[in-house]
């Protein structure tokens, strides 16, 4: 089987690491694959790696066309993320004649207010009745031009059907994956020392939690906070510069430190020195910082919204807590920290998930298996 991968690809942000974990472990199952990104990725891999998109030039996407066609593709398998979006991936699409899966890791419209609304706020509202149709029709143009999409839940399904009209038997749900050939985290003694990782968007929630730790600071004066991540390019700035006034106006600001991207590498080496992640999602669809923070053994406390109760069953590999309330998010890190049988308990179950559900070679041999049905049909 040859499988030609349309995504982004390191050292982009987004699904890049995703996109380079799962063709490692697909190159270990295919004939041959390839895979087509966007102008300036780089290689990071012993395959083929052809930078040739670009969003502002239809014809780099015409370009990709003739190399698929050239390269006489079994699969093309398009990751459609927020951070990829464009115009012409439907167009693309539209013209291979190939069987086309999909990966829609965002369902843009969710029907509860919009995908802008929720992950960018304080944008032009007058722009959002546009914004909302054309992404509606940017994705009713692409997903009924595949063969098969695949989602990350149950929730991402419902949405597609719901409102792009999707026949359910067309979506697969396959989990987001997690490398869990990793240094996991073998000690659980207290630290003092919490975690937030992630791309920095207003939808995180971590204007609430700055709230919620000043509330533990007041009882635990010795607790740190350290807030890693990168801002992607659609995050206002405005908004960031206020986050980051309100950090340096805190009763706790000399406890928290906000560090802005860090390498995973040099991320995974801290991992041990943290007591937990805080996950304080206004919205979510599915959390690749979950699954992440999985394979390491690292306990979990995040907000019961969107996907978040498909990859933490609360109590069991993690803890989920009230949304839109600091003092929630404050009472169950203080549980955490006082509990180190409960931190022991939460991380080596969050691991086990990982391990029995998660792996990259087991998501591999998922996707193998729907690319068979493809091309069976």
């Amino acid at each position: 089987m040859k499988l030609a991968f349309v995504s982004p690809y390191p050292p982009s942000a987004s699904v890049s690491d995703y996109s380079l974990q799962l063709t490692r472990a697909l190159s270990k199952l295919v004939d041959d694959i390839i895979v087509i990104t966007k102008k300036g990725d780089q290689l990071f891999s012993q395959r083929a790696v052809y930078p040739l998109l670009d969003n502002s030039n239809p014809s780099s996407y015409l370009r990709a066309y003739t190399l698929v066609k050239n390269y006489e593709a079994d699969i093309v398998h398009v990751q459609d993320d927020t951070f990829f979006f464009t115009p012409w991936l439907p167009l693309l699409v539209r013209k291979i004649n190939i069987p086309v899966v999909v990966t829609a890791h965002e369902v843009l419209i969710d029907g509860a207010g919009g995908f802008f609304r929720r992950l960018y706020a304080n944008q032009n509202r007058l722009v959002e009745p546009f914004v909302t149709y054309f992404l509606l029709d940017y994705g009713k143009r692409l997903y009924q031009n595949t063969q098969r999409i695949i989602v990350h839940n149950a929730m991402l399904k419902a949405r597609l059907v719901s409102c792009y009209k999707v026949p359910s038997a067309k979506i697969t749900v396959i989990p987001h994956g997690s490398n869990v050939h990793v240094s996991v985290k073998q000690d659980y003694s207290r630290q003092n020392d919490l975690l937030f990782f992630g791309s920095v968007t207003p939808h995180k929630g971590l204007e609430l939690l700055v709230e919620a730790f000043e509330e533990i600071y007041r009882e635990e004066p010795h607790v740190t906070l350290t807030i890693i991540g990168r801002l992607p390019p659609l995050t206002k700035r405005k908004w960031y510069a206020k986050f980051i006034k309100r950090v340096k106006k805190s009763e706790a600001k000399k406890n928290i430190q906000v560090k802005g991207f860090v390498k995973c590498e040099d991320l995974e080496k801290s991992f041990p020195g943290f007591d937990m992640l805080i996950l304080p999602y206004c919205d979510v669809s599915h959390s690749g910082v979950a699954a992440f923070a999985s394979a390491y053994g690292l306990p979990i406390i995040a907000t019961k919204v969107g996907g978040f109760p498909y990859q933490i069953r609360n109590r069991e590999n993690g803890l989920l807590v009230n949304p839109d309330s600091s003092k929630a998010i404050a009472q169950a890190v203080l549980q955490l920290l006082n509990n180190q049988e409960m931190r022991g308990k939460l991380g080596k179950s969050a691991r086990m998930y990982a391990e029995k559900c998660l792996s990259w070679e087991m998501i591999a041999e998922q996707h193998l298996k729907l690319y068979e049905e493809v091309l069976d049909d």
